[in-house]
């Protein structure tokens, strides 16, 4: 898991090395709970562009907890048999 905000911006750095034109669309964002033990979880759609292919899109779901604003842990989800399918796609880009 990623804490801090430092372990998140090199997660990002890395993914973004990784799969040059990568966005990532927010598609929905509920928040439940109270300041302290406050609750975020997003649904995304990840776009990575190939060349000479359709735009790889997967759906990933994010879950973030928060204490008085500050992230204290983030859980990621993602389907695995489409993100296999996705990096054997991007090994033969």
């Amino acid at each position: 898991m990623r804490c801090s905000k430092q372990e998140l911006r090199e997660f990002l750095a890395g993914l973004t090395g990784h799969f040059p034109g990568l966005r990532l669309e927010v598609e929905d964002v509920v928040v439940g709970g109270w300041p302290r033990h406050t609750t975020a979880v997003a649904w995304l759609t990840l776009h990575v562009p190939l060349p000479n292919r359709p735009t790889l899109q997967r759906p990933v779901a994010q879950r973030v907890k928060l204490c008085w604003g500050h992230i204290t842990s983030i859980e990621t989800l993602s389907d695995s048999k489409k993100v296999d399918e996705s990096f054997a796609a991007l090994a033969t880009a």
